[in-house]
């Protein structure tokens, strides 16, 4: 058998013939483009006759320009929506700064009508405050506890069904729950929270020194952050749940193949790789249920 070193002018012509017949070979000679290749740049076939089809100047088609057009024209037009908005919303508060007699950021009365206009937000955002504080206390365990659950130790049916469950209340409106906590919860909790009054009032959220009788109980930061707890459950659990199966594979059989058991497989790795994306989840419910209208609140 002939040896072949790289000075063997025949090495190309032997490459060529044992690729014959070969899948996927290259072909023997010079390549020829076809229609399809000149067409996509746009010229002359092999023959020289002109490619049908072909692009002449620009490549970029007018209805792509027309939507670039109208995509950039939709964005520019919801800036200047926002930048309106947010004008008319300072133009109109110029007044609570100017005629207010009192501090807006540290007066607790709100008495806009009096004359002059005495009124602030601290008792208001105080109450904001805390109900959220109660409701992320309250909530995000239950959340977690329940993304957990649908993502880890429910059948895939179960999981399923529960799933759309969940999303489909993180879709009810706020105005809903907090009707149902005005119409139904309050007036099933007075004793209840008579009795938290009575035996827990040391504890502040719990007394009520106001409330003299069962029905005199009832608007409290305690039921308003319940309700909003029960808002942010949904949104939470979901998007928890969401988090938690994108914990990569190869971390849980590697779990299971160190001997870990259910709970030992699910905590460490489950949560060390969801963790930059687990306080979203609470920030985000939160906040939705927040800014959206309700009649949750009450002071």
């Amino acid at each position: 058998m002939a040896k072949m070193t790289d000075r063997d002018p025949t090495r190309d012509e032997r490459f060529e013939v044992a690729a014959q017949g070969v899948p996927g070979a290259l072909p023997i000679g010079r390549v020829e483009p076809d229609a399809e290749d000149v067409r996509s740049k746009g010229g002359l076939t092999p023959d020289g006759r002109k490619a049908e089809g072909g692009i002449s100047g620009s490549s970029v088609r007018l209805g792509d320009r027309v939507f670039r057009g109208l995509a950039a024209g939709s964005g520019a037009l919801l800036l200047v929506v926002m930048a309106a908005i947010a004008i008319f919303l300072i133009w109109k508060a110029i007044p609570a700064f100017t005629d207010n007699s009192g501090n807006i950021f540290t007066t607790q009365p709100w008495n806009p009508q009096a004359t002059p206009p005495f009124f602030g937000m601290a008792a208001v955002f105080f109450g904001t405050v805390m109900s959220s504080f109660i409701a992320l206390v309250i909530g995000v365990p239950i959340a977690i506890g329940i993304a957990l659950f649908i993502s880890n130790y429910a059948s895939r049916r179960a999981a399923t069904s529960l799933g759309a469950m969940v999303d489909l209340l993180a879709a009810v409106p706020s105005l809903v729950f907090g009707m149902w906590g005005l119409y139904f919860l309050i007036p099933n909790t007075q004793g209840f929270q008579q009795w938290l009054s009575v035996y827990f009032g040391w504890i502040p959220i719990f007394n009520n020194q106001t409330a003299t009788t069962a029905s005199q109980f009832g608007k409290s930061l305690l039921i308003a952050g319940i309700v909003l707890a029960i808002m942010i459950i949904p949104i939470v659990s979901a998007v928890c749940r969401e988090v938690f199966l994108q914990v990569p594979r190869e971390t849980i059989d590697a779990a299971w193949a160190l001997g870990a058991t259910k709970w030992e497989m699910i905590a460490p790795p489950c949560c060390r790789s969801a963790g930059p994306g687990s306080s979203r989840p609470r920030c985000s419910g939160l906040v939705v249920r927040s800014v959206r209208p309700s009649r949750s609140r009450w002071c």
